[in-house]
């Protein structure tokens, strides 16, 4: 039975990076967790939905009108529950934690077996999960980053600045996300974002925001590309003396 009264929305959005990807998928880093989320086509459309409070009806009339195929509200509950279960969205309300697996079971009977692939699905993956997957996925060199101090970024004004990755064995694509583990809350990915020239070398625009260091030193950056995750340490500069 779905809830009258359940309402459900994004929460922890500052915290995050999201990637869409040509399938329709979505792929979510939480910058706070470290958690890499992969939500497939349809768990997708719910999550872009919840951008606004909705019911499970507009959730379902939302869902309906990205995917352009039928929804039922049993398939955005489902949607809910999973998206919930990966504390991507909040919903208003307490359930039974049976509820959710209970939702689940209802969708599939509802859409039958051959529309089984179709169900709403997030697959999450703590850092330590990452790790130990691409341990097991890499058939070859370790890939890192090139040292290079030479992208000076000056944190006395905006940008945008371009700073060059190097990679070494990495597999950078375009669905590639960078950020920036110890300068989070002062440097952003700019608008022009990141620009991809080869597996081994990227671009990336970045602005300067409020709460800059004031005093020389250097920042880091990651790159996740699918489960392979790479980090120069402290490898470019920021300064006052520009």
């Amino acid at each position: 039975m779905i809830p009258d009264n359940l309402e459900v929305w994004q929460v922890g959005a500052e915290n995050r990076v999201v990637e869409k990807l040509p399938d329709g998928s979505t792929v979510v880093f939480d910058s706070l967790t470290k958690t890499v989320h992969s939500i497939n086509q349809t768990a997708a459309a719910a999550f872009g939905a919840c951008g606004n409070r909705q019911t499970v009806a507009q959730l379902a009339t939302a869902m309906q009108e990205i995917l352009e195929l039928p929804v039922t509200e049993e398939t955005a509950l489902a949607a809910v529950y999973e998206l919930e279960g990966a504390g991507l969205v909040a919903c208003s309300g307490s359930r039974p934690p049976e509820r959710r697996e209970a939702s689940r079971r209802s969708m599939l009977r509802t859409v039958g077996s051959a529309a089984a692939m179709a169900a709403p699905l997030v697959l999450s993956l703590t850092s330590a999960e990452q790790r130990a997957y691409a341990t097991i996925a890499i058939s070859g060199p370790v890939p890192s980053i090139n040292a290079d101090d030479s992208n000076n970024v000056c944190t006395t004004a905006s940008g945008p600045y371009t700073i060059t990755i190097a990679g070494v064995n990495t597999h950078f694509s375009g669905s590639s996300i960078v950020t920036f583990p110890d300068a989070s809350s002062w440097l952003s990915v700019a608008g022009a974002g990141v620009t991809v020239n080869s597996a081994i070398l990227l671009h990336v625009s970045v602005t300067v925001g409020a709460g800059a260091p004031l005093s020389t030193g250097f920042f880091s950056v990651q790159v996740q590309t699918g489960s392979e995750i790479v980090t120069g340490t402290g490898l470019w500069r920021y300064s006052d003396l520009c």
